[in-house]
C-alpha cells in the first residue's frame, strides 16, 4: 500500500484579483473560497437560484455574486447579486448592459422588459454548444466571419432564423 502525502498548500500565493466560477460545488465550497481575500467574485452558474440567494444572504461584503447564466441575470440581481459574466452580450452588449444597470438602479419595471426583450436571444445562443450561435450572430451583425475551429462546427442553417429574430427582438427593445 502506498502511502499518501496531505497536500500542502504552495508558500507562492497570489496576489491578484480572482473569480471564482461554480456549477457543482456545495454552497459551504463557495462561501468558504469567499473568505479567501484575492477571491473577489463567484461566477454562478449552477442554475439553483435557492442556493445562490444562500450565497449571496451569506456572503462577505467584498464579494461580489455574478449571474454565470444569462437567463438568471434579473433573478440573480433581484436576489442581491452584482451583475452578469454574459455570453449573449458579445452581440447585444448594450442591452445587457441596459439591463443590469436598470437591476442596479432597482428599476424593476425596466429591467423585466429588458429582460423579456432579451429572452428569446438568451435562448436562441444555447440552441447548440457555445460559441456556435454567438458566433453566427457576430456573423449576422458583421462583426466577424462566421467561421469556428474545429472540433466545433458551424451553426446549421435552420437555426439562423431563430437567431436573426431574436437578435431583432432584442435590439427593438424599448
Amino acid at each position: 500500500m502506498r502511502s499518501q502525502a496531505a497536500p500542502q498548500r504552495s508558500q507562492q500565493t497570489s496576489t491578484q484579483p480572482l473569480v471564482a466560477r461554480r456549477s457543482r460545488q456545495a454552497t459551504e465550497t463557495t462561501l468558504a473560497l469567499a473568505e479567501v481575500p484575492n477571491i473577489v467574485a463567484v461566477k454562478e452558474a449552477s442554475g439553483n437560484i435557492g442556493q445562490i440567494d444562500e450565497i449571496i444572504r451569506h456572503r462577505p461584503a467584498h464579494f461580489a455574486v455574478l449571474s454565470g447564466d444569462d437567463s438568471l441575470t434579473l433573478s440573480v440581481m433581484a436576489a442581491g447579486g452584482d451583475g452578469v459574466i454574459s455570453v449573449t452580450s458579445n452581440a447585444t452588449p448594450k442591452r445587457m448592459a441596459e439591463l443590469v444597470e436598470a437591476c442596479q438602479a432597482g428599476d424593476w419595471s425596466r429591467a423585466r422588459r429588458l429582460h423579456a426583450a432579451l429572452s428569446p436571444w438568451m435562448a436562441a445562443a444555447f440552441c447548440e454548444s457555445n460559441p456556435i450561435p454567438v458566433k453566427a450572430a457576430m456573423h449576422l451583425i458583421g462583426k466577424c466571419a462566421a467561421t469556428v475551429r474545429l472540433p466545433l462546427v458551424p451553426l446549421r442553417d435552420e437555426l439562423l432564423s431563430s437567431i436573426r429574430a431574436a437578435l431583432h427582438a432584442a435590439e427593438a427593445a424599448e
